[in-house]
C-alpha cells in the first residue's frame, strides 16, 4: 500500500523574549554584521547592541550635559560613549513613509558601519514596543535584502524569531512592495487576551474610564505599566 505524502510544515517559533539574533553576514574587512530584534515590553536586552534602530519613538539620550559641561572640552567627550541610535517614526500596526530605495540604502549603510569598526562583530538591533508588527516588518525586509532567507520572508522570520511577527495586512503588502515579490503569509493572528480601560485622573480622582481592546497579554500589559506608568495612571 502506497504511503501518503506528508505536507511540508513550517516550524513557528513561540513569542519571543529578550533580544533575538535573526542572522549575520560577512562584510568588508571580514567583519560580521549581526541583525537582531526585540520589544521594549518583551525584556529587550541591549547589552551587546552596537546600533539601535528604534521604531517606537522611545529613544532618549542617556547622557545630558548642560551648557557649562558642553563648554568643557574634557566633559563634552563623555557623550562619545553613548550608543548610536536611529529613530524612525512608525505608527503601531501601520507602515512607515519609506520607499524601497531607503531600505536598500539602510542595508548598505549598515554594512559600511560594520566594516568601518575596529570590532570584528557589530550587532544592529531593531525594536518597537512589542517587537511584533513594526520590528517584524523591518526584520523581514532587512533579512531578505541581506540574503538571509530564500523562501517566504515572513514565514522565515516567524520560524526563527516570533510567531506574532508582522501583524497587519498593510504590513504584508508593504513588505511585498518593497521586496517586489509575492507574499503568501497572512497577518499574524494576535489573540485579544484582555480588555483594559484607559483612566483619566484629575487630582488623584478617576474622572472617566475608556474601554479599549488591545492585542496584549497580561504579561505585556504589566511590562508596559512598569515602563511607562511608574507612579501614574495604569492600564487596568
Amino acid at each position: 500500500m502506497a504511503k501518503k505524502k506528508q505536507k511540508a510544515t513550517t516550524t513557528i517559533k513561540e513569542c519571543h523574549q529578550g533580544t533575538i539574533d535573526i542572522g549575520s553576514v560577512i562584510v568588508e574587512n571580514g567583519n560580521r554584521l549581526i541583525i537582531s530584534g526585540g520589544g521594549h515590553g518583551k525584556q529587550l536586552n541591549l547589552t551587546n547592541t552596537d546600533l539601535l534602530i528604534d521604531l517606537a519613538s522611545t529613544v532618549d539620550d542617556t547622557i545630558v550635559l548642560n551648557k557649562a559641561a558642553q563648554a568643557n572640552e574634557s566633559l563634552s567627550k563623555i557623550t562619545n560613549y553613548t550608543m548610536p541610535a536611529i529613530e524612525i517614526s512608525w505608527r503601531d500596526y501601520g507602515i512607515p513613509a519609506l520607499n524601497k530605495e531607503f531600505w536598500h540604502h539602510l542595508v548598505s549603510s549598515l554594512k559600511a558601519f560594520a566594516a568601518e569598526r575596529k570590532e570584528k562583530t557589530t550587532m544592529v538591533t531593531f525594536c518597537c514596543q512589542g517587537g511584533h508588527g513594526r520590528t517584524g516588518t523591518a526584520l523581514t525586509i532587512v533579512g531578505a535584502l541581506l540574503g538571509l532567507n530564500k523562501d517566504d520572508p515572513v514565514e522565515w522570520l516567524r520560524s526563527i524569531y516570533c510567531a506574532k511577527a508582522v501583524e497587519s495586512e498593510t504590513q504584508i503588502k508593504y513588505i511585498s512592495n518593497i521586496l517586489q515579490i509575492p507574499i503568501t503569509a497572512q497577518p499574524a493572528k494576535i489573540p485579544v487576551i484582555q480588555t483594559w480601560s484607559a483612566k483619566s485622573f484629575d487630582k488623584g480622582v478617576v474622572t472617566k474610564s475608556i474601554p479599549q481592546t488591545l492585542p496584549y497579554t497580561r504579561e505585556e500589559i504589566d511590562a508596559l505599566n512598569k515602563i511607562y506608568f511608574q507612579g501614574k495612571p495604569q492600564l487596568a
